[in-house]
Parts: C-alpha cells; sequence; structure tokens
C-alpha cells in the first residue's frame, strides 16, 4: 500500500528527504561516470569501430575492447567466444560428441553485456541475423537463442576487430566476411 510522506508518522518525511538526496547525488555520479565512458569510447579505435554495429553502445564497445585487448592473440573467432564464455561446452568420448550449456568462463558481466547489443541488434535487423534468432527461439527457446545470438555477434566484432573495418565495410566485403554473421 503506498503512503505519503505526510502520512508517516514520525521520522518518515525526513528519511524520505534524505534518499531523494541521495538518489539525486547517485544519478549525479552516474552521469559523470557515462560522460568519462563516452569519451573513453571515443578515444579508443577499436571501441571506436565496434560502435558502428548497431546496438553496440560505448559501454558493451569498451569492455569488449578492454578485455579483448589484442585481438591477435585469439587465432579464430571460436576462441573470442570461448574467451567470454558463450561457446557451448563439448563432451567427447570415442566417437561421441555432445554440445551442453555455455561454458560461463568469461566476465558475467561483459556476457550480459554482450547478450543485451545482440537483443538489440536481432530486434532492429531485417537479415540473416534476426533470421537465425527467430529460428533458434522456435526450435530451442528464447535463453539459448540470445545466447546464439551473442555469440554471433561477437564473430562479427572478431573480425571488425582483425581485420581493422567498421561494420559497413564488414557487410560490403560479402560472402567470407557473411558467413561469420
Amino acid at each position: 500500500m503506498p503512503y505519503r510522506v505526510k502520512e508517516l508518522s514520525g521520522y518518515g518525511a525526513r528519511i524520505v528527504s534524505e534518499n531523494v538526496e541521495l538518489l539525486r547525488f547517485i544519478n549525479d555520479q552516474i552521469e559523470e561516470l557515462d560522460k568519462e565512458l563516452r569519451k573513453i569510447a571515443k578515444e579508443d579505435p577499436q571501441a571506436k569501430r565496434l560502435m558502428t554495429l548497431i546496438g553496440v553502445g560505448p559501454t558493451t564497445a569498451v569492455a569488449v575492447s578492454c578485455w579483448v585487448g589484442d585481438i591477435t592473440r585469439f587465432a579464430n573467432a571460436k576462441k573470442l567466444t570461448s574467451y567470454f564464455g558463450i561457446a557451448p561446452r563439448v563432451r567427447q568420448s570415442a566417437n561421441r560428441e555432445r554440445h551442453g550449456h555455455i561454458t560461463k568462463e568469461g566476465n558475467r558481466m561483459v556476457r550480459w553485456l554482450l547478450i543485451q547489443a545482440a537483443l538489440s541488434y536481432t530486434r532492429v535487423a531485417k537479415g540473416a541475423a534476426r533470421k537465425h534468432y527467430v529460428g533458434v527461439r522456435n526450435r530451442q527457446g528464447k535463453q539459448i537463442a540470445r545466447v546464439a545470438a551473442a555469440r554471433k555477434l561477437l564473430r562479427v566484432m572478431y573480425h571488425m576487430m582483425k581485420e581493422e573495418i567498421d561494420y559497413e565495410e564488414f557487410l560490403r566485403r560479402g560472402s567470407s566476411a557473411q558467413r561469420a554473421r
């Protein structure tokens, strides 16, 4: 049941006003940190490149750029997806191979940011990315489709960072670049 400040007895009005003031202070701090993050994203060429992707903002771009560092340390896009823990766990015995849930071995915050960016991307995208997401969602469910979309997005990011190109150039390059999508 909602209460009004005047209806609270004793220290209620004081507690509410102190909490409102505290929230304003915290919001100001968040705004300052957001400005700083946007500045860092504009100065980092790799983050700037990643922000050309639909759904990838300064927070995601800076986080991926910071955690990846030098992209040449990853031999391929699969290694990068494994690094962030969004690759499926593989169990092999003799000639049996089973794929399980994601490994979750990477940074949890960056993995969450990648999934959020992938969701934004699939909402706006009209082509193969949206079709892939819808297909996986219909077959395996929403959660698995989100991770699959994030994995696809991270593969695109890998090629963009490796070849030092923006998203438009990635699309222009055609079939070899398109396979990663």
